[in-house]
């Protein structure tokens, strides 16, 4: 089986540039040849609107993924500023900045936010260290969820806290679960999922 063996490395902020370009020959260090094809078949779904430009996206256990949330941004229609909350016990950051600049975004930094643009959108990255079973839940317009689905078993009525603490109109984004709460559905690729299936549904109260 394919795996990826990609090395954080100091890198230092060289702060915002609207003009990033992505190497994408790049990407294939961070992402298999199916991962990435899949990824690439968002760009057929249709925009998706939600009530605010400047969405907030929480994703627990986000470890040092960076580029998955960063494709699905590309499906929601008018973006211009995304605020990304990733929420880990360990401190991805290090690894999170090396791959941005490997793929060729400059950044600015200040303690654990990044900002940058990703294909013009300004990105607002915080990181925070901490167990997601332990804090209290900041209102947010996406959830995004990853490879999370034993972590979660540890919290009674998880899913139900997640869409309560969802804005109108909000995206659950998620390769596991929510089966049981009804959602606007919107068709992703399964392989997306490590579990084969995949969520991405509007709130719609």
């Amino acid at each position: 089986m394919p795996f990826l063996n990609f090395i954080e490395k100091a890198v230092s902020a060289q702060g915002l540039d609207l003009h990033n370009k992505v190497i994408s020959s790049n990407l294939y260090h961070h992402l298999l040849d199916e991962e990435l094809n899949y990824l690439k078949q968002l760009n057929s779904i249709p925009k998706i609107a939600l009530d605010t430009n400047y969405p907030i996206l929480l994703y627990p256990g986000s470890g040092s993924d960076i580029l998955y949330p960063l494709f699905f941004l590309g499906i929601i229609d008018n973006l211009q500023q995304a605020t990304l909350i990733f929420i880990d016990i360990q401190n991805n950051l290090g690894m999170i900045k090396s791959i941005l600049d490997d793929v060729g975004i400059s950044f600015a930094e200040d303690n654990n936010t990044i900002a940058f643009y990703w294909k013009k959108i300004l990105i607002r990255l915080e990181f925070r260290l901490n167990s997601f079973f332990s804090m209290e839940l900041p209102r947010f317009d996406i959830y995004f969820e990853r490879k999370f689905a034993i972590f979660r078993e540890a919290l009674e009525n998880y899913e139900l806290k997640i869409v309560e603490a969802l804005n109108k109109k909000g995206l659950i984004i998620s390769d596991y679960g929510f089966k049981n709460f009804k959602f606007e559905q919107m068709t992703v690729p399964a392989g997306l999922s490590s579990y084969s299936e995949m969520i991405l549904g509007r709130k719609i109260t």
